[in-house]
């Protein structure tokens, strides 16, 4: 399995003309702010949205107007991951190697090209394993603070194409 960090984000509120760049370190980050609704969340849940996980903002949270651009590095490579509304664009170092508007094929594809990883679940209708979307490699590791204690997975929507039981049950990883 390969080793990933996210070295930056960049939320550009096109509309507003506004944007908030902020880095982080490899190993342990602590975000923190001395008030709640300063936007710990949304900027958690920006790093899973730019990766390709559909995403359950706050109704103030308007992702349809902002550009979401993550850098990262896998195995001592470096990625960024630019998405606008259903367009990802990813770029090895600084060349495009992919760009799409097909998270659950494509981009799933390529994940599992760069991280030598992928989830494959049973389709709910045919039972066949199929490669899953990158929000099932990402679901294991996210806790909403609000939405945690009334239903593990709430901040993600678009996930109910697999039976939850099996999601919840096996995860084949490759």
């Amino acid at each position: 399995m390969s080793e990933m960090y996210f070295k930056s984000i960049l939320i550009a509120d096109l509309n507003k003309k506004e944007a908030r760049f902020q880095n982080f370190n490899k190993g342990f980050n602590v975000i923190t702010s001395h008030d709640n609704h300063m936007g710990k969340s949304s900027l958690l849940k920006s790093l899973y949205y730019a990766m390709g996980a559909e995403i359950e903002y706050d109704d103030i949270w308007d992702k349809k107007s902002k550009l979401y651009i993550v850098d990262i590095m896998v195995n001592d490579k470096n990625y960024k991951i630019a998405r606008f509304q259903k367009t990802y664009a990813v770029f090895e170092k600084d060349r495009l190697v992919l760009l799409t508007q097909s998270a659950s094929k494509d981009l799933a594809k390529k994940y599992e090209e760069i991280f030598s990883f992928a989830v494959y679940l049973p389709n709910k209708k045919t039972n066949k394993i199929e490669l899953a979307p990158p929000v099932f490699t990402f679901l294991p590791y996210y806790i909403d603070q609000d939405e945690g204690w009334s239903g593990l997975y709430n901040s993600f929507s678009n996930i109910n194409q697999y039976d939850k039981k099996e999601r919840e049950s096996h995860y084949i990883i490759t």
